[in-house]
């Protein structure tokens, strides 16, 4: 959306990821999830100056991002990252 102070630009995905097997026997898995990421970015009329607000993993999921089977422990999921928020402040040249 152009303003009379510069662009405004909106966007959001949603990343799925259906029930996926972790082992060749298919014995173990990782359950379906939905991860929602937005962003606004906001770029001066000059075009030089923007920043972007952004949110990774807006609703909070508890998930993990993959699982490691060890002979030593047996599972071993890595976690996701919760809610992750902040801004980027960039001048182009």
């Amino acid at each position: 959306m152009e303003t009379g102070i510069g662009t405004f630009t909106t966007s959001a995905n949603l990343n799925y990821r259906g029930k996926t097997f972790v082992d060749a026997a298919n014995h173990y898995t990782l359950p379906t999830r939905y991860v929602l990421n937005v962003t606004e970015r906001w770029t001066s009329t000059d075009q030089h100056l923007f920043i972007t607000a952004w949110a990774k993993n807006l609703l909070n999921k508890n998930y993990d991002y993959s699982i490691n089977i060890t002979n030593v422990i047996g599972l071993a999921g890595q976690k996701a990252p919760p809610r992750t928020y902040g801004m980027t402040v960039g001048y182009t040249f």
